[in-house]
């Protein structure tokens, strides 16, 4: 496989609210992409019924955080883009795949949806109010579960994830759990594939504007036909380190 590393030489002549734009779209396909790999290659079956259990609570981690990146995306790219870049950059209002793309966000992703509440209650913020419903289901049955070796760091608290995830998800029990989570993870993963296609579309715009319009460069600095891609069934995820 052919890896490349790429400089983009002129940027210094994009306004400040270009680089900003350009810089988060980085970010963003950093977030979206590896976070993305880890959740493929953690939808696996592993041959200890208690290592199937811990790379349950990590699914459920990873999907978290993904969910989140996946309502973060949008936020940026209704408020920020759509106001304030398109504002001053004329030459990124072309971008066909872009607005269809927003139209298709805007009707999957209202207000309020899951991947919003994902974001704002339970990726990056410990809500107590949010478990309410939960303890008052029973969710948990009167016991708590986790995997545990030696080490802390090797500990996969099952019940924490459940309990989360069930108030996300805002169901009381294992089965209809099962039906609401499966097509979150397939959904994910579309618009992941939607989101990174929009920023490719947006980072080669931005290429062409700095090389063509501005007079930077577009130079490939390094490469290796040395790295393989791993399949993601083969790929080394390790639940139990140390």
């Amino acid at each position: 496989m052919l890896v490349e590393k790429r400089i983009l030489k002129g940027i210094d002549k994009l306004s400040e609210v270009e680089r900003t734009f350009m810089v988060l779209l980085g970010e963003l396909a950093n977030d979206l992409t590896n976070l993305s790999k880890l959740l493929a290659a953690a939808d696996r079956t592993l041959p200890d019924p208690l290592e199937m259990q811990a790379n349950a609570v990590l699914k459920l981690v990873l999907l978290k955080l993904l969910g989140a990146r996946i309502w973060q995306s949008w936020e940026l790219l209704r408020s920020f883009y759509q106001k304030q870049v398109l504002a001053e950059s004329s030459w990124l209002r072309g971008q066909s795949t872009l607005y269809a793309f927003i139209r298709k966000l805007k009707h999957e992703l209202p207000d309020g949806c899951v991947w919003d509440r994902i974001r704002d209650q339970f990726a990056y913020h410990y809500d107590p109010g949010a478990l309410g419903p939960v303890f008052a289901a029973d969710v948990l049955g009167g016991q708590f579960d986790l995997v545990s070796s030696e080490q802390v760091t090797n500990s996969f608290f099952i019940s924490s994830e459940m309990a989360v995830w069930s108030a996300i998800l805002e169901v009381h029990d294992d089965q209809a759990f099962a039906e609401a989570f499966r097509p979150l993870v397939v959904k994910a993963a579309d618009l992941t594939a939607g989101l990174v296609g929009v920023i490719r579309e947006l980072f080669t715009a931005f290429v062409a504007h700095v090389v063509s319009d501005l007079g930077g460069s577009w130079e490939v600095e390094s490469s290796t036909t040395s790295i393989s891609a791993v399949p993601y069934e083969n790929a080394l995820l390790p639940l139990f380190a140390g």
